[in-house]
């Protein structure tokens, strides 16, 4: 089954009300991830995420390709990245608050801000099924990460197993790359490359905003 087939029978669900940061260390309140009916108070979930980078290839000669990807990772070997989630009851009318934070080469901090987007499944590209997520997946969606400097875009597929919790949840962070390393390689007869970061919740923890 190709991917555009697979994905279209994946739940659609998913919007930005549905994805704060991510499992569970037992610090949830009371786990709903939902602004608290009696006090109107909103909330702030920080999570931390372990990350993994893997790629698929297709192409006649993949040894240009590889290398180049292997030399110029998405962020430093075992670098985890910092996903902070803010909604505010009085503010409902407007997007949450969403940043993605990690270490730089130099070990510098680097803040994204994070749009989120829903994404019909079905324009994902078809490279995907090279490298279809590890899980089963609540949704999708496009981030556009502001870091200041440039503008990073990833398509995400959400896996959230626990309805009204965030335990055991993944990010997959997917880029086609084919166009890119079709230029670079003329020769090399590229027809599809795909990157994946699978961010795993690590900890996190909520707090009610005032």
């Amino acid at each position: 089954m190709d991917t555009k087939k697979l994905i279209s029978l994946l739940v659609m669900a998913l919007c930005v009300a549905i994805i704060p940061a991510a499992c569970s260390d037992g610090d949830n309140g009371d786990g709903t991830g939902e602004p608290d009916p009696v006090t109107q108070k909103g909330y702030r979930y920080t999570g931390i995420f372990d990350v993994t980078v893997d790629h698929a290839i297709e192409a006649g000669d993949k040894t240009g390709v590889e290398a180049d990807l292997k030399a110029n990772p998405p962020l430093p070997q075992g670098a985890p990245y910092r996903y902070r989630y803010t909604i505010r009851r009085y503010a409902a009318a407007l997007p949450p608050s969403v940043t993605l934070t990690y270490a730089d080469g130099n070990g510098d901090e680097v803040v994204g801000l994070v749009t989120q987007t829903s994404k019909d499944p079905g324009m994902m590209p078809d490279t995907y099924r090279l490298l279809p997520p590890a899980t089963s997946v609540s949704g999708c969606m496009e981030w556009r990460v502001e870091t200041g400097g440039s503008v990073l875009s990833y398509d995400v597929f959400i896996h959230t197993p626990v309805p009204s919790s965030f335990a055991d949840s993944h990010i997959y962070l997917y880029e086609d790359l084919t166009g890119k390393y079709q230029q670079m390689f003329p020769d090399a007869g590229v027809t599809a490359v795909v990157r994946r970061q699978t961010l795993t919740c690590k900890s996190w923890k909520r707090i009610i905003l005032e």
